[in-house]
């Protein structure tokens, strides 16, 4: 298994501000996107007794929480919506990541 098959991808959308648009959410309600990419040094040394999906997951789940609130503070105490993705996002292929540490990549939508 390469290096690569074990990089595992995440899209975190953050419920934001109100606004006029519709939402998957609630009406009136704006979304902020997080592209996490977790690489097996950002989860392999917490396993214990729990997959490395698992780990992986609440690894990326932390990195956007953190990324997302030191950009929008009112992020802060809104709920999120994680979802696994077979891939690397085209949204972030050549760009610097916006958060990087410990095996993880963090990337703010634009």
């Amino acid at each position: 298994m390469s290096a690569k098959d074990l990089t595992i991808y995440f899209q975190v959308v953050f419920k934001g501000e109100q606004t006029t648009d519709t939402g998957p959410f609630e009406e009136g309600a704006s979304r902020r996107t997080v592209f996490v990419e977790v690489s097996e040094e950002g989860y392999d040394d917490s396993m214990e007794s729990r997959s490395a999906d698992e780990v992986a997951e609440e690894t990326a789940l932390t990195a956007a929480s953190e990324l997302a609130t030191q950009k929008f503070a009112e992020l802060a105490e809104n709920s999120a919506v994680i979802t696994r993705l077979d891939e690397s996002p085209l949204e972030i292929l050549d760009l610097e990541p916006d958060l990087e540490e410990d095996g993880v990549k963090a990337w703010l939508s634009k």
